[in-house]
């Protein structure tokens, strides 16, 4: 960028979201899922642990396939 150059930055009030749109939709379907009382989120150690599991799995099923 030249010395001479100008950058105009706008702030806009109204959110960007388009009905339609699969992410939109998505994050909606997240946000209304209820909450159970007294669920205390875990920060997503479960879900690392069912990939974890999930990639086990895996590595095993590929062992097997390669012995074949």
């Amino acid at each position: 960028m030249s010395p001479m150059e100008t950058v105009i930055l706008r702030q806009h009030t109204e959110a960007f979201n388009l009905p339609d749109d699969p992410f939109w939709q998505r994050l909606r379907a997240i946000w209304a899922m209820p909450r159970s009382e007294g669920h205390i989120p875990d920060g997503g150690a479960n879900t690392l642990a069912e990939v974890e599991k999930l990639r086990k799995e895996w590595d095993e099923h590929q062992r097997m396939l390669e012995q074949v």
